[in-house]
């Protein structure tokens, strides 16, 4: 048996037909406005039988799949301990896997008026509030700690007689107004907790 080219039947017809050649002669089939593969064998015990197979292209694909149903799409934003971890990076309130219910992140008091750095006063609450609303708003534990990363620089403390002191110190800044101003790490720390 032969299997030969299909032809098209039509110029405004999809369908490809196939035209098989055997001992007892050949036959050929078009069918309707459709994306169907039309085979008609003509061997003994198959002659006028139609055999039909569908094409993955077109219109045909898109009815098989709404024969199946549709499958939900995931929708990981809604998922509970993404929206925990949401909340949680942005200062919100949630509740915990375990069940408890942590508050909102509020900024606290500073470190007092006895700093050496007289921090309250090189920042006023306007400024302070900004700065924390800022901070929180990031909402990314990424961006947050590259926050912290940019704004507590290291530096190696200057040479003692007494080596037993620490190597190294920690500058705490805030940028306010295109000026770095240096704070403790108390009012750093009350900040932005």
């Amino acid at each position: 048996m032969k299997l030969y080219e299909p032809t098209v039947a039509g110029e405004d017809s999809n369908v490809n037909v196939i035209t098989r050649c055997g001992d007892s002669g050949s036959s050929t089939v078009a069918v309707g406005n459709s994306d169907v593969n039309v085979i008609v064998g003509t061997e003994e015990g198959t002659q006028g039988t139609a055999l039909a197979t569908s094409s993955t292209t077109g219109s045909s694909s898109t009815e098989l799949h709404s024969q199946r149903g549709r499958r939900r799409i995931r929708d990981m934003t809604m998922w509970k301990c993404h929206i925990r971890k949401r909340l949680r990076n942005t200062g919100d309130s949630y509740i915990s896997r375990t069940g408890i219910t942590h508050r909102r992140r509020l900024m606290g008091p500073g470190c007092g008026c006895k700093c050496r750095h007289k921090c309250h006063d090189k920042i006023s609450d306007a400024q302070r509030d900004r700065i924390f609303a800022e901070f929180w708003q990031k909402g990314c534990l990424h961006t947050q700690r590259q926050f912290l990363i940019t704004h507590a620089k290291s530096r190696p403390t200057k040479p003692n007689a007494e080596q037993k002191c620490k190597k190294r110190s920690i500058d705490f800044t805030f940028h306010v107004a295109g000026q770095i101003l240096k704070v403790c790490k108390t009012f750093f720390c009350r900040h932005l907790q």
